[in-house]
């Protein structure tokens, strides 16, 4: 039969078993691998949310898949649908007469954790955030621009201190200056130092404000023990990892106020769970129990 009909045996074969099996001699159509869980409607609420938002990152995708629709993609198989269905990164053309003018400065604003972590390693370091955090390129199908709002005014900066233990993210301030000798000696007298429990190892980067005289003696007249990392090591600092997940946060709120953005950093140091920081100290090296 299989030469009657030019096929192989192997095909000849599987037919005369299904005929005998159910009657019919149809094979099922051939395709490739499991069925995709990017259904037509799946499709559709996608689209919705990047005509929304055209900036949404993937994570921020996969998140608000996961959260909304129950549905778990990776990062990759949901490029690869962004990329079936036309909407692909474009660079943010800005909208004539939309850049935002007059952003009002606020005052600054200091947090605290009411139950510091027990003693073990913390990483300090500070970071900068911006209240005109806007990403570069978004999404639209092809022959279409990404309008979007981008301010034009004078910048207006928050630094954020804070430290990461093995636990959680503690003693976290913002000010709306750059981070000098004196910010600094301010944050350990007024903020870390009264949560520092004896025995705990402080962990600092080499910057310039960190080394100003009276450092030293803050932190350990608190019972702690000061340790500076070596130059030029950022990937020895846990709470690197803490800032860039906090960084996101910003762009995501499309912050224009300072205001704005002391909300969406106050949201992103929510978001630092425990499991996050137990996960970052391995990562940079250190195995603290």
């Amino acid at each position: 039969m299989a030469e009657q009909f030019g096929v192989s045996e192997g095909w000849a074969k599987k037919i005369y078993a299904t005929r005998t099996r159910t009657g019919q001699i149809e094979r099922p159509p051939w395709r490739h691998g499991p069925v995709s869980r990017v259904t037509v409607s799946l499709q559709q609420w996608i689209g919705e949310q990047i005509r929304k938002q055209p900036d949404l990152t993937l994570l921020d995708l996969q998140e608000q898949l996961q959260e909304v629709q129950g549905v778990g993609l990776s990062i990759g198989r949901l490029w690869l649908a962004l990329r079936g269905m036309g909407l692909r990164l474009k660079k943010v053309t800005p909208r004539p007469g939309t850049r935002n003018r007059g952003i009002a400065a606020a005052p600054a604003s200091v947090a605290r954790n009411a139950e510091p972590d027990q003693p073990a390693a913390v990483g300090v370091s500070g970071e900068r955030a911006v209240a005109q955090m806007t990403r570069n390129y978004s999404r639209a199908a092809r022959g279409e621009r990404v309008p979007e709002g981008t301010p034009n005014s004078p910048w207006h900066t928050l630094t954020m201190l804070a430290v990461l233990t093995s636990k959680s993210l503690q003693a976290p301030m913002t000010i709306e200056s750059p981070t000098d000798g004196d910010v600094f000696l301010a944050y350990l007298e007024q903020v870390l130092c009264p949560q520092l429990p004896p025995g705990q190892v402080v962990i600092m980067d080499n910057l310039a404000a960190h080394k100003v005289a009276g450092v030293r003696q803050l932190i350990e007249a608190s019972g702690a023990r000061l340790l500076y990392l070596p130059p030029s090591s950022p990937g020895f600092n846990p709470i690197e990892q803490a800032w860039s997940k906090i960084k996101q946060a910003p762009p995501s709120a499309q912050t224009r106020t300072v205001d704005a953005l002391e909300n969406a950093i106050k949201e992103a140091l929510a978001a630092i769970t425990a499991e996050n920081a137990s996960a970052w100290s391995p990562h940079c090296g250190y195995g603290l129990q």
